[in-house]
């Protein structure tokens, strides 16, 4: 039988829960990212593997729905099941392909092609509505789903976005997700206007920890309830590994409303200071990045025209291009929002002006 960290009185199988554990956003592929510790998807890939082939796929290559012990996605209502299933399982399979190519197994990989690929040329075609994704109706959970795990295009952010910030149905389990979500298609304002109403009650009430439940149903100190901090780092600061064991990582912040960000994100490299500030036309960003890594920095652009950018005192960005001179920087290109440079380790001060100061 299979058996997996199912809660409260049920035991067995929790499918969504067992197809999370094994995606991107579960436990092995970023604890290997943080760590650079192969050891526990070595012994888990084979269980990985027969557990994604237990599940059944229709002629259009979509899957079909497996009931295991509990069939859960979230409390609450207004779930859409058939999209979120699909979501679920598309991210497990592209983690699972991920971690064979990590480890150097290949048995699996032209198998798990042929299922993502069947996914990917059906999934807008059953479930894209022109009011977003649905199999039953428009649900907040699937089309952040959607988003995260990159079925949907960019052409259906501007609908997705009305979705996001007019529904609130999910728990603050599922919120992770409409947030990253909103965040991943670059309204961080949206992000964090919604954040804040979401947790209002929380943070404002009289007990000191994070609920289950927005109504204060469940336990009142739950571990899924901390997305914000989780995201205000990731995506608010930017600060995310890029190469296993923070060899490599990126500094790609997305402030939204906020003029003010400091953060300390203690990586197995050592700890990565960060400070940022905007006033007007000025955006200023002190990086301290640990001995032995190399940091992608972003300078975005949607705040102003960035005409003028210096680094440590040495200006390298005018009038749109690059100026060498500064040492131990390199340009890597105006891509995704940002002017982005690479940087070796030690104290960096950036600062953007929209005119020459």
């Amino acid at each position: 039988m299979l058996r997996g960290n199912v809660p409260g009185s049920h035991e067995s199988e929790l499918p969504s829960q067992s197809l999370h554990a094994i995606s991107d956003h579960g436990i092995l592929l970023p604890y290997y990212l943080n760590t650079g510790d192969l050891a526990p998807i070595r012994a888990a890939y084979p269980a990985i593997i027969n557990y994604l082939k237990l599940w059944q796929t229709g002629t259009n290559g979509l899957v079909q729905a497996r009931s295991g012990n509990w069939h859960w996605f979230d409390h609450l209502d207004h779930q859409d099941p058939a999209v979120m299933e699909n979501c679920w399982y598309y991210a497990a399979l592209k983690a699972a392909r991920e971690m064979g190519k990590l480890i150097g197994n290949a048995a699996d990989k032209e198998w798990l092609d042929s299922r993502i690929t069947a996914i990917e040329l059906s999934f807008d075609k059953a479930f894209w509505k022109p009011d977003g994704y649905q199999a039953k109706f428009t649900d907040e959970r699937a089309n952040a789903l959607a988003v995260v795990f990159g079925l949907a295009g960019k052409d259906k952010y501007p609908v997705i976005r009305k979705i996001l910030i007019s529904q609130t149905y999910c728990t603050p389990y599922m919120e992770a997700y409409v947030l990253e979500a909103l965040f991943m298609m670059g309204y961080a304002d949206d992000a964090i206007a919604r954040m804040k109403q979401r947790y209002d009650g929380m943070v404002n009430a009289c007990t000191t920890t994070l609920w289950e439940d927005f109504s204060k149903w469940g336990t009142l100190n739950h571990g899924w309830s901390g997305a914000p901090l989780a995201l205000l780092c990731k995506y608010g600061a930017g600060i995310a590994p890029i190469d296993s064991g923070w060899k490599t990582f990126a500094v790609l912040p997305q402030p939204g409303p906020l003029t003010k960000i400091t953060v300390t994100v203690p990586s197995v490299a050592g700890d990565i200071v960060l400070a940022i500030s905007r006033e007007n036309d000025r955006f200023r960003l002190n990086l301290q990045s640990p001995q032995g890594t190399t940091a992608v920095v972003g300078i975005p652009k949607h705040l102003f025209p960035v005409n003028y950018l210096s680094a440590n005192n040495t200006v390298i960005w005018k009038h749109g291009q690059f100026i060498q001179g500064a040492q131990g920087i390199k340009w890597v290109g105006d891509e995704d929002g940002f002017l982005k440079f690479s940087v070796e380790p030690g104290a960096w001060d950036f600062c953007a002006h929209k005119q020459e100061p």
